[in-house]
């Protein structure tokens, strides 16, 4: 006769076992979809789609999870930063490290740019001046208000800015969604969206934006950053890493974005390029885009010419510190603006998608010399990644 006890252990190894399946179902799903892309980097860089010194070490590197990893992208990534076992393929971060350093519970918090304001000190981010959370309208303190036309432009003249950035709060990736409106001169309640000149209004609000969006002052960025091009706040991007030994931040890479001419957004999928930051806050001499595709001179700019970013251990400082306000996660990518007065601001962190790829076209392996210790911790806890699918 079955116990009650056999039957209820058998159920729990019956899960996990479903469970199990699914996410390697998943996990060689979206590996396809990775393997197809790279595979259109490689053409359109001529990489050499050839078995490359290495291989097989890093083959057997990152395959700790019982699924094999392909060699599309060490191909890809040794062709730009030389041959090193310690290049991070873009679905193992994905499904599995980022799973465990990020614990997917938490990550919906996290994830809601409305929920900023109360991680962070006062001066850490751009100035909010209205927020909407799930349909309720609140001011910049969290307290809700009933908002018509007259109320909105109220908020705004308050505010005493002239440039607003709206935005949604939870989704919206690539600047989806982000538009930037300025006050007309000389007029009253006129708002105009920068590229098209359409009107701000409340309708306008209610029309493009879902139940979650956020309304801050518009950061103005440095002259310097501002060079590479004007018309977009050109964001540093900083893969920062809270360590399981020490519990210390650690920048391991950085790249800036640059916006196309003209754009408000500066994200490489939307036409902008990016460009490599050193250690030493010194630039690589070459752009980025998305596939791969490098040149040296982009908005008219010479990057062959040295340039290196302002106050830039300052802002290494105070990119290491927000991690410390993230406690559920420890694999960030953070976006980072700096302002007239080269004073650093978080615009936004992530805890999924890590984007390890940014890294890799540039300066170096995404984890640097704390890989070895993030995949001895991933390895030890993966039976947290049951978190990747939920039954």
């Amino acid at each position: 006769m079955i116990s009650y006890q056999s039957l209820e252990v058998y159920s729990i190894m019956n899960k996990q076992t479903i469970k199990t399946t699914a996410r390697n179902f998943l996990y060689r799903f979206r590996q396809i979809g990775y393997d197809r892309f790279y595979r259109i980097v490689i053409r359109k860089n001529d990489i050499q789609n050839k078995k490359a010194i290495g291989e097989e070490e890093w083959i057997e590197k990152w395959s700790l999870f019982g699924l094999k990893v392909k060699p599309t992208q060490y191909r890809v990534f040794s062709h730009y930063i030389g041959y090193n076992i310690n290049i991070v393929p873009e679905d193992i971060c994905h499904d599995f490290i980022e799973t465990i350093l990020n614990p997917m519970r938490f990550r919906g918090y996290y994830a809601d740019k409305n929920v900023f304001d109360k991680l962070f000190p006062t001066g850490y981010l751009p100035r909010t001046l209205l927020r909407k959370i799930n349909g309720t309208y609140y001011d910049r303190d969290y307290q809700p208000k009933e908002l018509d036309e007259m109320q909105l432009f109220q908020e705004l003249d308050n505010s005493e800015t002239n440039r607003i950035v709206i935005k949604p709060s939870v989704g919206g990736m690539s600047g989806q969604g982000v538009r930037v409106f300025y006050r007309e001169s000389g007029t009253i309640n006129k708002w105009l969206e920068k590229n098209t000149k359409e009107t701000l209004s409340l309708k306008y609000i209610e029309h493009h934006y879902g139940s979650n969006i956020i309304i801050q002052d518009a950061v103005q960025q440095s002259d310097y950053t501002s060079q590479f091009n004007p018309s977009s706040v050109n964001t540093l991007r900083l893969g920062v890493y809270r360590s399981v030994i020490d519990n210390n931040c650690h920048i391991m890479g950085a790249i800036m974005r640059i916006g196309g001419k003209g754009s408000v957004v500066d994200n490489a999928h939307a036409g902008g390029c990016f460009i490599g930051i050193h250690p030493d806050g010194s630039f690589c001499h070459e752009v980025c885009n998305q596939y791969g595709q490098k040149q040296s001179i982009f908005n008219d700019i010479d990057f062959t010419k040295n340039y290196y970013y302002p106050n830039w251990k300052e802002v290494v400082k105070f990119a290491e510190s927000v991690g410390k306000y993230i406690l559920h996660h420890r694999l960030l990518a953070l976006d980072i603006v700096i302002d007239k007065e080269d004073k650093p601001h978080l615009i936004e962190f992530n805890v999924e998608g890590f984007s390890s790829w940014l890294f890799q076209y540039t300066v170096s392996t995404a984890f640097g010399k704390y890989t070895n210790e993030i995949l001895e911790y991933c390895k030890n806890k993966q039976d947290e990644l049951e978190e990747i699918v939920h039954l």
